[in-house]
């Protein structure tokens, strides 16, 4: 499985690299491929969810990627608890996750989750427009690959809460997809682990927050799902 975990990192790396740099070629499609598929394998193993994010957690990894791995390891549990679970389901995740961040360039900016963070990383430049960006970019580079599930682009684009993948939500969204708003709370609970590691974390503490601040029932049964995935 650590093994796994290397090889799906620098794939993961390069595929960014190659995308960034030459778009959408049958090299990058055929690297993208290959890490969802790795991704998806070392999610299925891990039955006991719990024991994966420890491992998980322990190895070397960037952020980026762990922050990747551990959205897929997380969301893919939370769809298992849903009423509307299916295979196609867990398949979009893997893609989600994959392809969400593919356009940002550090793991500073992998961090940011809201419109201050992002202008104290990059006042008022170019850098500040592309990161806003990203999630509309992603969305759209996505719809140049063949065979991707119908539907990743929506939840890329609404990943951070807006509609329209651009910027970063400054109040509690409506209207999204549902499986954007579970991809939402898995993304703010892997903040909290990669911050403070497994066995550090208040989970009660993280719940009751999330449903403050997502004050809306398809986010509740979202953080409900999360509860019982044995986090």
């Amino acid at each position: 499985m650590e093994e796994r975990i290397k090889l799906t990192e620098k794939s993961y790396a390069l595929g960014s690299e190659n995308l960034k740099k030459f778009g959408v070629t049958e090299e990058a499609i055929q690297l993208a491929n290959a890490s969802v598929k790795s991704m998806t394998k070392i999610v299925s193993k891990s039955k006991e969810l719990g024991s994966m994010l420890k491992l998980l957690l322990k190895n070397k990894a960037s952020y980026r990627f762990n922050h990747c791995q551990l959205i897929s390891c997380v969301a893919f549990h939370m769809v298992y608890k849903m009423p509307w679970s299916s295979k196609e389901q867990t398949e979009k995740i893997s893609y989600v996750a994959y392809f969400h961040d593919i356009l940002l360039e550090s793991d500073e900016e992998v961090k940011i989750h809201t419109n201050s963070q992002l202008s104290k990383l990059y006042p008022l430049n170019e850098d500040e427009q592309r990161v806003k960006q990203h999630a509309l970019q992603a969305a759209e580079l996505t719809l140049k690959f063949p065979n991707i599930p119908i539907g990743v682009d929506t939840i890329i684009k609404q990943h951070h809460g807006i509609k329209s993948g651009v910027g970063f939500m400054e109040t509690p969204p409506v209207g999204l997809a549902p499986l954007a708003v579970l991809f939402i709370i898995a993304e703010c609970f892997v903040h909290h682990l990669l911050e403070k590691g497994v066995d550090n974390i208040n989970r009660v503490k993280i719940f009751e927050e999330m449903k403050e601040k997502y004050d809306d029932p398809k986010f509740h049964q979202a953080i409900e799902a999360l509860k019982h995935s044995d986090v």
